[in-house]
This record gives C-alpha cells, sequence and structure tokens, in this order.
C-alpha cells in the first residue's frame, strides 16, 4: 500500500514522502496513529507538483547565492583596531559581528552563523575567512586588520 508521510519515521522515511509498505503496517500503525494517510493519485500528483516547485525555488536561491558569491569575491576588507602597543593584540578583535558590519557597509546582509570564524581576528595583518551564502556555495573574504588612527 503507498502512504504519504505525515511526520519523519525511523527506518522508513521523511515528512512528505510517498513510501510503499505492507497493509497491515499501513493499518495497523501508520493510519491508526496520524503518522501517514493514503496515497490517493491526486495526493501523489500534488506531492509530484509540490516538490517540482520546491526545486525550482531551491535552484532560484542558489542561482542568487552564486550571483552574491561572484560580487562578493571582488570585495576586500579592511578592519581598524585599537592596539596598545604595536605588535601586541588589539584591545578587541575582529569578530562575527565587526565584520557583519563591515560587510553591511559594502551592501551584504549576512548572518553570524554563515561565517567561519572561529577565533576573532586580534593582529595586523591580511586574513581570509570563509563565508557560506548557501549549501554548497561558499566564498572566501579578504579581510585586513590594520591600526586604529589614535584621535
Amino acid at each position: 500500500m503507498k502512504v504519504y508521510l505525515l511526520q519523519d519515521i525511523e527506518d522508513l522515511g521523511h515528512k512528505g514522502e510517498v513510501k510503499d509498505v505492507s497493509l497491515g503496517y499501513a493499518k495497523n500503525f501508520l493510519l491508526v496513529r496520524g503518522l501517514a494517510r493514503p496515497a490517493t493519485f491526486q495526493l501523489i500528483a500534488q506531492v509530484t507538483e509540490n516538490q517540482k516547485k520546491a526545486e525550482l525555488i531551491q535552484e532560484k536561491k542558489k542561482e542568487e547565492a552564486q550571483k552574491i558569491a561572484s560580487q562578493l569575491k571582488k570585495v576586500s576588507l579592511t578592519i581598524p583596531l585599537k592596539f596598545a602597543k604595536e605588535g601586541k593584540e588589539a584591545y578587541a578583535g575582529a569578530n562575527k559581528v565587526k565584520i557583519l558590519s563591515a560587510l553591511e557597509k559594502k551592501g551584504f546582509s549576512f548572518k553570524g552563523e554563515q561565517i567561519e570564524l572561529k577565533n576573532p581576528l586580534k593582529e595586523i595583518g591580511d586574513y581570509v575567512i570563509t563565508i557560506n551564502i548557501y549549501p554548497k556555495v561558499t566564498v572566501p573574504l579578504k579581510i585586513k586588520i590594520t591600526s586604529a588612527s589614535k584621535k
């Protein structure tokens, strides 16, 4: 019997999938507990159509992410930090928040979890970090840490 899964079921499938199961398993377990419903021709056609729409949406998002990645490859950030003495670590390093702020000034909007940065950048120099724009779409970002001029 073909059933449409209403929830993820371990060892069977994920929500929204159509699976072929034995009649007894469907009637005595899946349907009774509201975990699935019978997969009619209309339901299968609707699920197939919804999957195609979802794939098109995902493809458009990936194309947009690739456009952003190509723009971001041309960007290099310069982040000035305050240092006590030259050659020492900065008081406050360039963390994800500062990097996001610098990116926003350049016209890019990302979330903190998209930036791969284990520790704040606290020393003068050039760095390359990775930004995960979309699954399987990553781009390296060049960052230059400089000393903030004293006023």
